[in-house]
């Protein structure tokens, strides 16, 4: 699998000299698949957050897209999903429930159309319903008014 949120932590360290102005995270199924603790997971995201609010840098939790990799049960994955939106909700962060916004309101299909072979990854299709779930965080000039 590939990186985890304990591998975020290190690299959001590594990022700060940068000076971002805006920071998306996104961690949970390389955890979940990884056999990470939900425990352990709430804890590196947290620190993640308080480290890039300690910058003032704008941080913007996410959840990633459903899962339909055979063998693999999304309601575990949603147990990290929902420990995503505590750690936004404890630190006062915004939170892009993408794997929401990709059921109820995008209404996309749940199959091999929208992910790469492997059944986790979104292709283009799929990073387009992603685009378009984050982008409902910032709102439109008109909707401003």
């Amino acid at each position: 699998p590939g990186d985890r949120a304990s591998g975020g932590l290190q690299r959001a360290k590594r990022l700060l000299p940068r000076k971002p102005n805006l920071v998306t995270v996104q961690f949970a199924l390389n955890d979940w698949y990884s056999g990470v603790t939900l425990d352990d997971f709430e804890r590196n995201l947290t620190e993640i957050g308080k480290l890039f609010m300690k910058a003032k840098v704008t941080t913007i939790l996410c959840t990633s897209c459903p899962v339909i990799m055979p063998g693999m049960r999304l309601e575990e994955a949603s147990e990290f999903y929902d420990v995503i939106q505590e750690v936004g909700d404890k630190l006062g962060l915004p939170v892009a429930r993408l794997d929401q916004y990709w059921t109820e309101v995008a209404r996309a299909p749940l199959d091999q159309s929208m992910f790469n072979d492997d059944g986790v990854h979104p292709n283009d299709r799929g990073h387009e319903v992603m685009a378009a779930g984050l982008m409902q965080l910032f709102p439109s000039p008109q909707q401003k008014q």
